[in-house]
């Protein structure tokens, strides 16, 4: 999210109503989408009405924000923005372990397996902590750009990428010290970011400029950047009021979603083109990647749907019907895409072959981040305003 918007995000989960309000519903009531070129509308596969399954529930810090989990230790890690720490659990049984201070007003938690890092992005301290996964010990915090959103590691060259929304800069750090090797100069407001391991590259998708209304006055942008030395390989425009990224590494391709222009841009990260544009449903916000289906889910925020496409032409081959207010997926390794529904308080199961609703699950109040445990097959749910996590068995 936007230095502004960020802010504005997590207090919107607080409150269905002000999940429409201030993600920008009334802002883009009058948006016409981008330039993607619409063909005859794929028929809605609509939710299905059966009773929720409840997930068992766990009680966190004020406002849990982020979530990770480390596969490898068996430990799941937690941000809390009011609280300025991050908890972590061992992810069997979710019992916590202990409580880490970070910076303040940590937004992101990164897992890097190589190095055995967790990074997490503080906001407001404009800073990133390290924490040692195995045992969660403070490894330092290096100061970076202003308002830092997220962070994408290259386990391939061992760097770590903060996008820093307030200075237009993407800060390169050691993965494995987190010391600050170099800053790299990228476009309007750098707000998500995500790195291809095998050809090293890694793309920093810029929201561009907005007005005092926060309507954008421009395209957004995307940086691709050399994975080792973070240099600037091509600059290429995207749609309207980009929000997320995410990279097939099986094709090489990268997928962004245009908040405001209703699509998704496909880039094609060997000739660092872009290839197609994608109209999707109305404000699209996450991405999620099925490699061993070949497809690409999107949630569409205002739409109350998801859209599937193929992987590699790009075509929306499938628009699925949800609850309201479908915010972020995460896609598992048993073929299950997992879509939290923000005003209802629940998560729906997608099945990643068929493009089809299996079941869903009741969670807290404004379930936010999905985390996935692919060894134990378990899914945990950060639920913002009952300041709880879901356990999904």
């Amino acid at each position: 999210m936007s230095f502004a918007s960020r802010n504005q995000i997590i207090s919107l989960l607080l409150s269905a109503l002000a999940v429409a309000c201030l993600l920008g519903v009334w802002g883009y009531s009058h948006f016409t989408a981008g330039s993607a070129h619409r063909p005859a509308a794929v028929p809605v596969v609509p939710a299905p009405r059966a009773t929720p399954v409840p997930a068992r529930q766990v009680k966190t810090g004020r406002t849990p924000s982020a979530m990770e989990v480390d596969p490898v230790d068996g430990h799941a890690f937690v941000a809390d923005l009011t609280d300025n720490t991050v908890s972590m659990y061992e992810v069997r049984h979710l019992r916590r372990i202990k409580v880490i201070p970070v910076g303040q007003r940590p937004v992101k938690l990164e897992y890097d397996q190589r190095s055995s890092r967790v990074f997490v992005v503080n906001e407001s301290g404009n800073s990133v902590t390290v924490l040692a996964a195995a045992t969660g010990r403070l490894i330092g915090t290096t100061p970076v750009g202003r308002s830092p959103e997220t962070v994408a590691v290259d386990e391939a060259t061992n760097r770590a990428f903060v996008a820093n929304y307030g200075s237009a800069t993407v800060s390169l750090l050691d993965a494995t010290t987190g010391k600050l090797l170099r800053a790299v100069p990228v476009g309007t407001g750098p707000i998500a970011a995500t790195a291809d391991q095998s050809l090293n590259r890694v793309v920093v998708v810029n929201r561009g400029s907005v007005d005092t209304d926060r309507q954008p006055t421009g395209d957004s942008t995307a940086d691709i950047l050399d994975g080792r030395t973070g240099a600037s390989l091509r600059v290429l425009r995207v749609g309207t009021y980009a929000s997320a990224v995410q990279i097939d590494e099986t094709t090489h391709r990268a997928y962004v979603a245009n908040y405001g222009s209703d699509s998704v841009s496909m880039i094609d990260l060997v000739h660092n083109t872009v290839v197609a544009t994608m109209p999707v449903g109305k404000h699209p916000s996450a991405l999620g990647i099925a490699q061993a289906a070949g497809h690409v889910f999107v949630t569409n925020f205002g739409a109350n749907t998801v859209s599937m496409l193929n992987a590699r032409s790009g075509g929306v081959s499938r628009e699925i019907g949800v609850g309201a207010g479908p915010w972020t997926i995460e896609v598992d390794a048993r073929g299950h895409a997992y879509v939290s529904e923000t005003a209802t308080g629940r998560v729906a199961v997608l099945d990643t072959v068929r493009g089809v609703v299996t079941r869903t699950v009741a969670t807290g109040e404004s379930p936010s981040e999905v985390g996935v445990d692919d060894r134990t097959g378990q899914v945990f749910v950060v639920n913002t305003r009952s300041n709880s996590i879901s356990v999904i068995d």
